[in-house]
């Protein structure tokens, strides 16, 4: 009973969120594009279905319900995509980002034939390679800079849900909203996801994202009266952020902070900040307060190791010299050796399962995104920009920021995670924002 209580004040929350500024206007890109906002959607839910906690390596049945499930809808997302593309008139050119980024997705299957577990390798190459095609038909459908806005606010509304959700069943299921840790201390507490269950990691990277993109929206509106109804989203955002305790998406969400004043040119805003950074320091705050949040009942040497990534990264890098050039076999090297699901680094993981041939391949996609976006700076053209180009700009390298740091201390963009999601994204529309750009420079 509890859990239908949970589910609908989620739903009914999320639909009246749509009367106040944010997700009011991510609600009206979605019935704006309802096609592409569909697609993205189920991109999602891909991978969001069934509970990552029960995945078993190995087990009799390997392709259970819920596995199938994903497997009929990415190959039904892949079918259409591949049908979309063959026939949709006047396409928009998709870039090369989107393409090494499907023979990154090919190399990854290419792996099986040398894995230790062959048919996953396979089969996780596919997922991304699924969801790689798929971002190449919103690729094609791209025209203009408002459908850039529309895709990207169809993604902010996806991370809003997570984050009423995650606070509504920490409301009502607080026992499941978060899970025992190992430490018995009163810091040692990470909020997760229920319906669908979220990693806590992953919920407050995308609690990260909700902030900085309500923080860009404030800003972006000239101070008047209609900002401040964004200020709940940031604060709910925010809190979700603490409460789900991961030390590496605050302190990205801190930095891009400074660095979005800095854009916007509040200094005033960001002097207040370093005053109270200041006298938070030197008030023994931080030693009473902040510290021990940070610590999360850990010692100080669990974390100067990084939770022990410190520890294991040399155990991992030791295996991927076996093997540097082709690597052991993608995703399928960590889950049978160490049986775990990824090594909390996105490059060791690319490395250790595909080698260094697949490392380049994969980076390419990533330095695409941050030449496309370099290309086109705001402060490059300084009165030439156009103020709809500097607002897409900001909210893409604002993500991109993000996502890259959670990627040295998590998984990310290299396997099925709603990383790949946002960075499909990422690709397509800085790569459309920069042609766009080169058009009305030249027009």
């Amino acid at each position: 009973m509890t859990a239908f209580i949970t589910i609908i004040v989620t739903i009914a929350l999320f639909i009246f969120s749509g009367f106040i500024p944010g997700p009011r206007e991510w609600w009206r890109s979605v019935f704006r594009q309802p096609f592409i906002a569909s697609i993205i959607l189920l991109c999602i839910i891909s991978v969001f279905l069934g509970n990552p906690q029960n995945i078993k390596i190995g087990s009799e049945n390997t392709i259970d319900a819920v596995r199938l499930a994903r497997i009929v809808l990415l190959c039904s997302l892949s079918c259409l995509a591949l049908i979309t593309i063959s026939f949709y008139r006047n396409p928009s050119p998709m870039g090369w980002g989107i393409k090494f980024m499907a023979l990154y997705a090919l190399t990854a299957m290419g792996s099986c034939f040398y894995s230790p577990f062959p048919l996953l390798s396979l089969w996780k190459g596919m997922e991304i390679l699924a969801l790689t095609i798929t971002g190449m038909m919103i690729a094609v459908m791209l025209k203009e800079r408002e459908a850039i806005q529309d895709i990207l606010n169809t993604l902010y509304l996806a991370c809003w849900y997570f984050v009423l959700s995650s606070l509504v069943g920490a409301l009502f299921q607080p026992a499941q909203a978060f899970p025992k840790m190992k430490l018995n201390d009163s810091m040692a507490f990470a909020l997760a996801g229920i319906y669908p269950y979220v990693n806590p990691n992953t919920l407050s990277q995308l609690s990260s994202i909700v902030c900085v993109i309500s923080l860009i929206w404030i800003l972006n509106k000239n101070s008047n009266v209609r900002s401040i109804g964004h200020l709940p989203v940031f604060l709910l955002s925010f809190g979700c952020l603490l409460l789900s305790h991961s030390r590496t998406s605050i302190a990205a969400m801190l930095l891009v902070c400074l660095l979005i004043l800095f854009y916007y040119q509040k200094i005033w805003a960001f002097l207040i900040l370093l005053w109270f950074g200041i006298l938070f320091g030197v008030s023994g705050l931080m030693a009473n307060y902040f510290m021990p949040y940070i610590l999360r009942g850990q010692t100080h040497k669990a974390f100067a190791t990084m939770t022990g990534r410190m520890i294991f990264w040399p155990e991992v890098m030791e295996l991927i010299k076996k093997a540097p050039f082709l690597g052991h076999g993608f995703y399928a090297s960590q889950r049978v050796t160490w049986h775990v699901s990824s090594v909390d680094n996105m490059y060791l993981e690319v490395l250790l399962g595909v080698g260094f041939i697949g490392l380049s391949i994969f980076l390419l996609p990533v330095f695409s995104v941050y030449r496309n976006l370099w290309k086109i700076r705001p402060w490059k053209f300084r009165e030439r920009a156009d103020a709809t180009e500097r607002f897409l700009w900001i909210q893409l390298s604002s993500m991109f920021i993000i996502i890259v740091m959670r990627s040295f201390t998590g998984p990310s963009f290299q396997n099925l995670h709603i990383n790949l999601v946002i960075f499909i994204i990422l690709v397509i529309s800085a790569y459309r924002l920069q042609s766009l750009q080169q058009v009305h420079e030249h027009s």
